[in-house]
């Protein structure tokens, strides 16, 4: 086993990424608000828009045992998609969602988290049940009001244990930096009640893929207990280029954000084995004004759930094409005579994406969200195959440090990679390229999985 670690130290800046998803709105609310305003209570109204099948897959208890944190949310939306879940692969299950009210901390609405088949079904098949609380505006309204965030806390208490729950999911998105310290120590007081009240319960918060208002501060949020990177809409409903939903590495040199760049940011500010990295089971469709890549989009975008994909009703994902780039699939095909453009994970994209939680040493993954692979066994035994003790890790692998095959490392990063072949006496690393800043960034290679395993080296500039 051996250790890797780039340290870069020069400070960066960028505001072209600014200004692409500064002020977006997330998948996760823009979905939400889709569904409320319909009005339907029951899991067989949304079976009826889904055309889930009850109970079309079943997936026996495999003798293998997860050895990653494996946290899904199940949107209240999706049904009885439920009965198709693996749950001998999914460690956490959480409720989508309680839909706080900012003015006095109760709750719009539930969505039957009470009642809900699914807390049953995950309780009984041995996963943890955790409740999400949403808010997407008004936080300092929330954020200010001591009595508000006290009723939240104690709701939530006496919610997740009625129903035998083991923790709370916390998803305020779009905080402003001015409310920062009172979002800590909301999140602190919260942690510390939750624990006391329930022992051995979990208090996990959603981190945005890019802090852009410096309101998440994670590093000082000591009580909580897992961090969750949301990290997807690196590319959005308001892009005006079209890109892959959540790039392993930067897509292009202009718009540097991708998921190395995150989990490097966020292992700076908190230990490996509180972070998580969530991960989209959909992406988006563009309409653009031609093949050519990146694409200007000119029209609309809509979401593909990796269940639509797989099915390929339609026929546009027959011809898979591959960024190198983003490390992702994708497809180019025409609607209408309208140039469209999609980048999707299939197993093997989204497999390296496992990897990066592996060799980065994270807690585990998240999901957003269950259900989307409705009746499609890929990310379940991506999951066995990556994250149990019946994984077998490759023996013969290319890795690459935080920019990819094409891109630079970022500054400002200390990244790890852990390299660990199943049942290897020995190991070999071949560097085809290697050029860091000199005397400023340094690559350390340990002969172990941490960096008090001896040092094998020190390299800076091309002395290889």
């Amino acid at each position: 086993m051996i250790r890797i670690i780039i340290t870069a130290l020069a400070v960066f800046a960028s505001l072209i990424a600014a200004a692409q998803n500064m002020g977006q709105m997330s998948t996760m609310r823009e979905q939400m608000q889709y569904y409320n305003q319909l009005g339907f209570t029951t899991d067989a109204q949304f079976d009826s828009l889904h055309a889930t099948i009850p109970n079309s897959v079943t997936y026996p208890r495999a003798a293998c045992n997860l050895n990653k944190v494996v946290y899904g949310w199940h949107p209240y939306w999706v049904g009885s998609v439920y009965t198709n879940y693996d749950w001998s692969m999914l460690s956490d299950l959480c409720y989508f969602s309680y839909e706080l009210n900012a003015a006095d901390g109760n709750a719009t609405s539930t969505h039957s988290f009470s009642t809900a088949a699914v807390v049953d079904e995950a309780l009984s098949q041995g996963t943890r049940v955790h409740l999400c609380v949403t808010l997407f505006s008004n936080h300092g309204t929330f954020l200010t009001n001591a009595t508000a965030k006290q009723t939240l806390i104690t709701n939530l208490i006496n919610m997740v244990g009625a129903r035998g729950g083991h923790g709370v999911n916390i998803d305020f998105e779009g905080v402003s930096s001015t409310y920062k310290v009172e979002f800590r120590d909301f999140m602190n007081d919260l942690s510390d009640q939750f624990h006391a009240a329930i022992p051995g319960s979990i208090v996990s918060m959603a981190l945005p893929s890019v802090d852009w208002s410096t309101a998440y501060e994670v590093e000082n949020m000591t009580s909580v207990d897992l961090f969750i990177i949301m990290g997807y809409d690196y590319y959005y409903s308001g892009s005006t280029t079209a890109g892959p939903n959540d790039p392993l590495y930067n897509y292009t040199t202009g718009y540097a954000y991708c998921l190395t760049r995150s989990v490097a940011y966020y292992l700076n500010k908190v230990p490996a084995a509180k972070l998580t990295l969530g991960l989209p089971y959909y992406t988006r469709r563009y309409e653009t004004a031609s093949a050519a890549l990146p694409g200007s989009v000119t029209g609309s975008s809509a979401v593909v759930m990796f269940k639509d994909y797989l099915t390929n009703a339609s026929g546009y994902y027959d011809n898979t094409l591959w960024s190198s780039d983003a490390f992702i699939t994708y497809y180019v095909f025409q609607i209408a005579g309208q140039w469209n453009q999609c980048f999707i994970d299939d197993p093997y994209s989204m497999g390296r994406r496992y990897d990066l939680v592996n060799q980065a040493g994270l807690a585990g993954i998240g999901i957003w969200a269950l259900g989307y692979d409705d009746g499609h066994p890929d990310y379940w035994n991506l999951i066995r195959d990556k994250f149990s003790d019946c994984a077998v890790v490759e023996c013969t692998d290319s890795v690459f440090d935080t920019g990819g095959p094409n891109r630079n490392y970022f500054n400002n990063e200390n990244f790890p990679i852990t390299i660990a072949p199943t049942n290897a006496t020995g190991l070999s690393l071949q560097f085809t390229s290697f050029a860091t800043e000199n005397n400023f960034d340094t690559l350390f290679i340990y002969d172990g999985p941490t960096v008090a395993s001896p040092l094998l080296g020190r390299y800076t500039g091309t002395n290889s």
